[in-house]
């Protein structure tokens, strides 16, 4: 990026000019800032300003330091994870039903041993497929209220933990950052304390989703649906491995590129409304300088700017859609044609390949999940490298470690301050010099 280019949308060379001028500007800026996010320089803010993905700490050592901040919740988050698992799992199930409504309840025929055994003998079917459909929406019915029941369990354990870790953390460097030195405060204070309590520490307590919670479910689901779909037909199972990384590649076109063009939407839509609301807030002043015209006229480009951007943002979500609509039907028909063989070869029954299509079709949101938990897992780790760094640095007249706390009705004595000198850290010129008193 050159020393000309906006560092954001939000600069000033972003903001003035025709509408066709402002977007030339910012689509150069939309290319610098998706260059340095490919080379993991920086990544953007949810009010679209950039901020750096630099650490100083490698990725091992910053999950060791994450583990450590969980603290007594660790338990909570283990017992939301197990949880979790159980739920995963058994929302695995009911897709398998329809083999069985396909091949036996349809077909009228019974059960194999194998899983005429697992049911008590009070509900054997006897050949009967009315009662086997029954049997099987009743056990769906059960299996989908305890899925339900302990995924929403477990989310709730771990949403507790992680809003308990952002007060936590946020905390934790609210106090160390008022202790800081008073020129490192007033650095603070114009690079945004805000933000960084806000975004780096509330990102933190993200976490546990980023990095524990979606990716672990996702990894369950994964596991599962591959484990069914080997034992259903490995051959079908290499050729639904030919979609994954279009459906990798799509998800992630969508986040490094089209994600942040529509937080871009919203914060040049914020502006125009913080624009309108200061003009009319102003009126009396607008008027008395004449500046009616002026404000319709940046009221009006900023607005022409808005559609530009949504224009913009439109064409690349309608090309990854494009994608999918051409590409997963294309896969489809060729997984549907190759099982029909199959299943005219007799390899496989219809019941499986509809429950391999089923499946296949499952498979797709895992992915998209690790997808986006790559990204952001990514950010809030740099957040918790540039917080690992505030609370590193040397508070103001820090507590010794043998300090006595001391009574005050137990104690008698006086104050005594000999030749007390201060100077600001960027001057060599002493505010203070031999300030002595007794008190």
């Amino acid at each position: 990026m050159s020393s000309h280019d906006p560092e954001s949308h939000l600069d000033q060379p972003l903001q003035r000019g025709s509408s066709s001028r402002r977007f030339l500007l910012y689509r150069t800026f939309v290319s610098s800032r998706r260059r340095q996010a490919r080379e993991g320089q920086i990544y953007m803010t949810y009010r679209g300003t950039t901020r750096s993905m630099k650490r100083s700490r490698s990725a091992g050592e910053l999950f060791r330091i994450f583990l450590s901040m969980l603290g007594r919740r660790r338990w909570t988050i283990t017992v939301a994870l197990g949880l979790l698992t159980v739920g995963t799992v058994l929302g695995l199930l009911p897709p398998a039903a329809t083999k069985l409504v396909i091949d036996y309840a349809f077909t009228d025929t019974a059960l194999p041993p194998s899983l005429g055994r697992w049911l008590p003998d009070a509900w054997n079917p006897d050949g009967d497929p009315r009662r086997l459909l029954l049997i099987i929406a009743c056990v769906l019915v059960v299996v989908a209220f305890a899925s339900v029941l302990c995924s929403l369990c477990s989310r709730w354990q771990a949403t507790k933990a992680s809003r308990i870790i952002a007060v936590s953390v946020r905390k934790r460097v609210f106090e160390h950052a008022v202790r800081l030195p008073l020129d490192r405060v007033g650095e603070l204070r114009s690079g945004g304390v805000a933000s960084l309590l806000r975004e780096d520490a509330g990102g933190i307590a993200d976490l546990v989703f980023g990095l524990l919670y979606n990716p672990w479910r996702a990894v369950i689901q994964l596991v599962g649906i591959f484990i069914i779909l080997a034992f259903t037909d490995w051959r079908l199972l290499l050729g639904a491995f030919c979609i994954l990384p279009m459906v990798w590649y799509t998800h992630r076109i969508w986040i490094n590129r089209i994600r942040p063009l529509y937080r871009d939407i919203r914060v040049q839509r914020s502006n125009i409304d913080a624009h309108a609301t200061e003009v009319f807030s102003g009126m009396r002043v607008v008027r008395a300088f004449g500046r009616s015209r002026t404000e319709s006229g940046r009221f009006t480009s900023g607005n022409h700017m808005l559609a530009r951007q949504e224009i913009h943002a439109w064409w690349w979500s309608r090309i990854t859609e494009t994608i999918w609509a051409l590409a997963i039907p294309l896969a489809s028909a060729g997984l549907l044609f190759y099982g029909g063989l199959q299943v005219l070869d007799g390899v496989i029954t219809v019941g499986d390949l509809v429950m391999f299509l089923t499946y296949l079709l499952l498979l797709l949101g895992p992915i998209e999940t690790l997808a986006s938990s790559a990204t952001s897992f990514q950010t809030n780790l740099a957040g918790l490298d540039r917080v690992m760094d505030l609370l590193e640095e040397q508070r103001e007249l820090p507590d010794p470690a043998d300090a006595v706390s001391l009574d005050r009705a137990a104690i008698a004595g006086r104050l005594e301050v000999d030749g007390v000198s201060f100077s600001y850290p960027s001057s060599s010129q002493p505010v203070l010099s031999g300030v002595s008193f007794h008190a």
